[in-house]
């Protein structure tokens, strides 16, 4: 990938629909050569052939140079098409309700690819398709070209760099995707013809998964390197030109870093006691080392533990995050043990924690899920107790690139189907070029500020080089990514180590960025993953930090890889730890609270009061904005869409400050509230407002933060395929409240599962007695038929004001539900 020109936008213009007489000029011949073959031919198969042309029983492509909201419903005008997957096009202009440049596959039959003919003929003639047709006028305007499903597509440049690297003289394992068919006797057959084709290259089938739920049919396959670079070069004959192949890369290999040692570490506390409500899947920890004993549940069916014999580094030092936080900070320990499910383990041979060799990494997370919430008779379900599960890597080989992963579906699917709440981190970069900068001599002159807007210029370079990695994507999970955060305090350069970011407060350097699918905010929050150090060196012009490992001078003190030991850890996999741990104690104060008001609710609810309240507290510096709008742009101040949308990509929501989700303060009140919303309904919560705010100048504030999970639609552009949001109240006429600037729109808001909105202001309002503002939760028009009658939600609603007027006790006063004790929690 090309990396885009020093100082240009990080935007490209959205594109426009075609002209019809240059749309006709470019398409319309490979509509015609379509029509000559299927007149010779009466099923058109031997179009199979042909690499260049558009065959029945294979994928085409839709490349749309504009958008259509129509497109879901002019497929399902057309019996045969199947939507696979859609790929949206890179850095849009993010506020628009719609994205622009999506590629659409479908996987027609000749008598769909016949109406699909008649329909073009009609549109070039301008003459009107019809009532039940109308949608494919939008959809033909707007393309830009169509194309059958071709090496390109199943193997990515990336993919293809990252196959050719592989490449050593031995057999490599590969990732296989299948194209996946309507019934179970084609995908039997579809995956039977690809495992003789790899066996017929001398290669062998080392794992097969179907997982049609999520539309995932897969081959773990191990290939002899002269076929792998067949692949990668996409030769004749490979498996690239294979139409039942839908995408190939290598093995996925996790997006982990080495920790550094410490000097001893332990400490005593009372064991915990219930049942888990946070699960970890990681690899296996030293689960014996004074900090962890007793405080797992290590559920180890594959045994894994039993080929962990290296250094258990990295699932040692998140489950130490979860249950300690940063050791430095000298916390107590969480009160409940975690629930531990391996799927790495430490191998020496390869000096690293990975993938099980002969594991597909979607199918081994699905399986993993699965058995906490569904027993197997004779065994019982092994976690039925857990809400919420962090997930601290990601798949190196899979960055976002607007198709989403089988690994997100996966996620986004049982998140729903169980009502859990993933947390997963963004991923890592392991270095930050500075083009701009000659030497590191030149590189430690800069300090304070001016380092900071260098540091940033780069982060603003790479942009398309840092984005979000598998399975971040995932519209139900909350994405963490790592901010630039420590308890430690140490000098802007030591030795050949910079600390790049030495004023503000901003993502770490090391994090990578979003947006999500379609546009949607991504990462959904930020959290400390340590004040991480850049090593350069001086023979690098321009110079080059390397991000490799957090250590004593910035970085999570956790516990170590041998018994007493402490170590270092960090990124965005402790920042997804530390995320995990604040989960834990929203809960806990909330039990303590509310108690089986709380608890006696079902799963899901639970779990997306806790989803809401995490994000509640989010914001982002106004001084750290401005820098970004400064050195990212545009600098024209009008294109604000674009301005804010850079600082979405970084920041998400922002950095959440866990203890105001439930602590109590005079002058501040939450509240938290869940439903369930069907179709087209709405739900309406009343937020009391205090007499006191009532007749002065202070500054006041609401802050609303609606969660949900929705079922996935693989089979529709929509994918998300419910979508709920908080309806707009007009608090300025009551309370002198209006949106507050800066923060994430509503159109981008709404394109998650976390809609979050402010409104401030310090207007005088008249006195109004028992005065109250409904808080409108709706859910907007569906865009399928069988789709759930009712989807679970929580909210979280916030009501302060910057003076000393009282708040909480006025708005305790009128509540239905009240607490049990004042909920305190220190996170």
């Amino acid at each position: 990938m090309a990396e885009r020109r020093r100082g240009a936008p990080a935007f490209v213009p959205p594109p426009q629909p075609a002209q019809p007489a240059n749309q006709d000029a470019r398409v319309g011949p490979k509509f015609d050569r379509l029509r000559n073959v299927l007149a010779r031919e009466q099923n058109g198969l031997s179009l199979r052939d042909d690499p260049a042309a558009l065959a029945p029983e294979t994928i085409i492509v839709f490349e749309l140079t504009g958008t259509t909201a129509d497109f879901s419903r002019a497929l399902r005008q057309v019996p045969g098409l199947q939507l696979l997957s859609e790929e949206e096009g890179e850095f849009d202009d993010p506020d628009e309700d719609e994205a622009n440049g999506a590629l659409y596959l479908t996987v027609p039959d000749a008598q769909a690819l016949h109406e699909i003919l008649r329909l073009w003929d009609l549109h070039k003639a301008d003459r009107p398709l019809g009532p039940n047709h109308a949608s494919w006028a939008s959809v033909f305007r707007c393309l830009h070209d169509l194309r059958r499903w071709g090496p390109r597509d199943r193997v990515t440049d990336e993919a293809a760099a990252l196959l050719l690297d592989l490449i050593d003289g031995e057999d490599i394992r590969i990732e296989i995707e299948l194209v996946s068919r309507g019934s179970a006797a084609a995908r039997n057959t579809t995956a039977q013809t690809v495992g003789a084709i790899v066996q017929g290259l001398g290669g062998q089938v080392v794992r097969t998964a179907s997982i049609p739920e999520i539309g995932y049919e897969a081959i773990l396959a191990r290939l002899p390197a002269p076929a792998v670079r067949s692949v990668a070069l996409r030769e004749a004959g490979s498996l690239a030109e294979q139409p039942d192949v839908f995408a190939i890369r290598p093995q996925s290999f996790a997006d982990n870093l080495h920790v550094s040692d410490a000097d001893p570490d332990a400490r005593v506390a009372p064991d915990p006691r219930g049942e888990p409500i946070v699960a970890i899947l990681d690899a296996v920890p030293l689960s014996n080392h004074p900090l962890l004993r007793g405080r797992l549940t290590v559920f180890d069916p594959d045994d894994l533990s039993a080929m962990s014999v290296g250094r258990r580094e990295h699932g040692t030092a998140m489950s130490s995050l979860v249950i300690w936080g940063d050791l430095q900070a000298g916390e107590p320990p969480l009160e409940r043990p975690i629930f531990f499910r391996p799927v790495m383990y430490a191998s020496v041979e390869h000096d690293d924690e990975r993938f099980p060799d002969d594991r597909l990494v979607v199918d081994d997370v699905v399986r993993a899920v699965r058995e906490m919430f569904v027993a197997r008779p004779p065994e019982v379900a092994a976690a039925p107790s857990v809400l919420v599960v962090s997930i601290s890597m990601g798949d190196a080989t899979r960055p976002f690139a607007g198709r989403m992963s089988p690994w997100a579906r996966a996620i986004d699917w049982l998140s729903f189907e169980y009502g859990v709440l993933f947390l997963v981190s963004a991923g890592n970069v392991r270095d930050l070029h500075f083009p701009d900068v000659e030497s590191e001599d030149h590189f430690r002159a800069l300090v304070g500020d001016a380092r900071t807007s260098t540091s940033l210029a780069a982060m603003r370079d790479a942009l398309p080089h840092r984005r979000i990695i598998s399975p971040a994507e995932a519209t139900n999970a909350l994405t963490v990514g790592a901010a630039h955060h420590d308890a430690l305090e140490i000098a802007e350069t030591v030795a050949n180590s910079h600390d790049a970011l030495p004023s503000g407060r901003f993502p770490s350097p090391a994090s990578r960025h979003g947006p999500g699918f379609r546009n949607a905010v991504k990462p959904d929050l930020l959290a400390p993953g340590g004040r991480l150090r850049g090593r350069s060196s001086p023979i690098d012009s321009p110079t080059v930090l390397r991000y490799s490992n957090a250590n004593s001078l910035g970085g999570l003190k956790v516990a170590g890889s041998e018994p007493e030991m402490s170590a270092w850890s960090g990124f965005t996999s402790g920042a997804t730890a530390l995320t995990a741990r604040a989960s834990h104690q929203i809960y806990d104060a909330l039990v303590d609270a509310y108690g089986e008001v709380f608890t006696n609710l079902h799963r899901a609810r639970q779990a997306l009061i806790l989803k809401a309240l995490l994000v509640h507290r989010a914001t982002v510096p106004p001084e750290s904005r401005e820098l970004i709008h400064q050195v990212f742009g545009p600098a024209d101040a009008r294109l604000h869409q674009r301005r804010s949308a850079n600082v979405r990509r970084l920041f998400g929501y922002g950095f959440p400050d866990w203890s105001e989700a439930t602590a109590c303060l005079a002058s501040r009140a939450t509240l938290w509230g869940h439903g369930t919303l069907g179709v087209d309904e709405g739900r309406s919560f009343v937020l009391p407002i205090p007499a006191a705010l009532f007749g002065n100048r202070t500054v006041r504030r609401v802050t609303a933060t609606l969660a949900w999970f929705t079922p996935i639609d693989i089979g529709r552009r929509t994918y998300k395929a419910v979508r709920l949001q908080i309806e707009e109240p007009d608090l300025n006429p009551l309370i002198g409240v209006t949106p507050q600037s800066g923060q994430t729109a509503k159109v981008a808001a709404a394109r998650g599962t976390t809609f979050h909105r402010c409104w401030e202001g310090a207007t005088a309002r008249a006195l109004v007695e028992n005065a109250a503002v409904p808080i409108v939760v709706s859910r907007r028009p569906d865009n399928a038929d069988d789709l759930p009658d009712a989807v679970p939600f929580g909210l979280a609603v916030t009501i302060e004001s910057d003076g000393e007027i009282e708040v909480y006790d006025a708005v305790r006063s009128r509540l239905a539900v009240q607490p049990r004790v004042p909920a305190r929690v220190t996170v």
